[in-house]
C-alpha cells in the first residue's frame, strides 16, 4: 500500500445503461464501491469521494452529516440520487463493503441552488469546487462521475439520463467543466513507486 502527499482526481466511467439494457442503480453502485475497494487496497487515502448532482438541501445535509462524523447521508431521489441510496445501503448491510462506512463518501455540487440569482450559485458551486480541492489537497481520492452519455464531461446537472438540465445556465455549466477538467489534470492518478 502507498500513501501520497496529494490525492487524486480520477475521471471514473459509471455506465447506467449497456448493451442488454439499463444497469440498475445499485449495480452502478457496486461498481462505485469496487473502484473504491481497489483505490483503498492500493494506496492509503484519507477517504474516497465521488462527485454528485446535489440540490442546496442535499448538500447541506450531506456536510453536516460528514461535520457531526457520521457517514450515512440518507440522500433520497431520482437518478444519482438513487445510486447514492444504494451505495449507502450496501455499505450499510453488505459484509463485503461494511469497511467502507466514513472512508467512501459522496462529494456533492450543487445544481438546484438555494438562490437562483446566477452570482449566488456561482458562489455555490464555487465553495463546492473548492471544498472538492481541501480534499484533494489532502490524500483523498475523488471519483468525477462520466456516463456515456455525458463522456468526455462530467456527469453534473444531469435531469434525466438522456439530458442536461434545460434552464442549467452555461456560466455555470462550464465553471464545472473546466474545473473538474482542471483537477484531473493537477491532480492525476499516479503509479506505484518502484
Amino acid at each position: 500500500m502507498y500513501a501520497y502527499d496529494q490525492g487524486q482526481f480520477l475521471p471514473t466511467l459509471i455506465p447506467f445503461k449497456d448493451n442488454n439494457g439499463s444497469i440498475s442503480f445499485k449495480e452502478q453502485a457496486i461498481n462505485i464501491l469496487s473502484n473504491a475497494v481497489m483505490a483503498i487496497s492500493m494506496q492509503d487515502p484519507e477517504a474516497v469521494y465521488i462527485t454528485y448532482s446535489a440540490n442546496y438541501s442535499q448538500t447541506a445535509n450531506i456536510e453536516k452529516t460528514y461535520a457531526s462524523g457520521q457517514w450515512k447521508t440518507g440522500v433520497n431521489g431520482s437518478n444519482q440520487a438513487s445510486v447514492m441510496r444504494e451505495m449507502e445501503d450496501l455499505m450499510a448491510n453488505d459484509d463485503k463493503y461494511k469497511a467502507l462506512q466514513g472512508k467512501m463518501k459522496i462529494a456533492p455540487i450543487t445544481t438546484i441552488p438555494k438562490s437562483t440569482k446566477l452570482e449566488d450559485w456561482k458562489a455555490e458551486i464555487q465553495s463546492d469546487l473548492d471544498r472538492i480541492k481541501g480534499y484533494l489537497d489532502g490524500s483523498s481520492i475523488v471519483f468525477g462521475w462520466i456516463n456515456q452519455e455525458t463522456d468526455p464531461l462530467y456527469a453534473h446537472a444531469i435531469d434525466s439520463p438522456s439530458g442536461v438540465i434545460a434552464h442549467f445556465p452555461d456560466e455555470i455549466h462550464n465553471l464545472v467543466q473546466n474545473t473538474l477538467s482542471q483537477y484531473a489534470k493537477d491532480y492525476p492518478s499516479m503509479p506505484a513507486p518502484k
